[in-house]
């Protein structure tokens, strides 16, 4: 009897094994997916976004001195570093320096009116955090 005893260990002890290999690959491509769904969207792409909005009509957006559209303009291929951003209406201008970041959505909304006291507006960025 120890021969069929020693059998049906030996069977057991490589279920167990076979088993804990499949559960260690399943775990393994479980946590691949993840990584891959939630980790790997935040990797720079090298490109970041820029949407600019104008209260007073239509504005012309020119981005390093060129034209790049007219509001409501948005963009998610724009090239990260400083710039130099204006905003025209037949009112009057605005100029600024952004600093564009990869992964990184910038909004500016502007109101150009006539003088800095008929003009106001604002500059957000908005950046995924894990």
């Amino acid at each position: 009897m120890q021969a069929d005893d020693s059998i049906t260990y030996n069977m057991s002890v490589d279920k167990k094994i076979i088993l804990s290999i499949v559960f260690f690959v399943c775990g393994l491509a479980i946590l691949t997916v993840l990584y891959l769904k939630f980790f790997n969207n935040f990797a720079p792409s090298g490109k970041a976004g820029l949407s600019v909005n104008s209260s007073y009509g239509q504005a012309t957006v020119i981005l390093d001195n060129a034209l790049i559209g007219k509001t409501p303009y948005e963009s998610q291929t724009l090239k990260p570093g400083e710039h130099t951003l204006s905003i025209k209406t037949e009112n009057g201008n605005y100029e600024t320096k952004i600093k564009l970041v990869a992964q990184v959505q910038t909004a500016v909304a502007r109101e150009v009116g006539a003088g800095k006291d008929f003009s106001a507006g604002n500059i957000v960025w908005m950046e995924a955090t894990p």
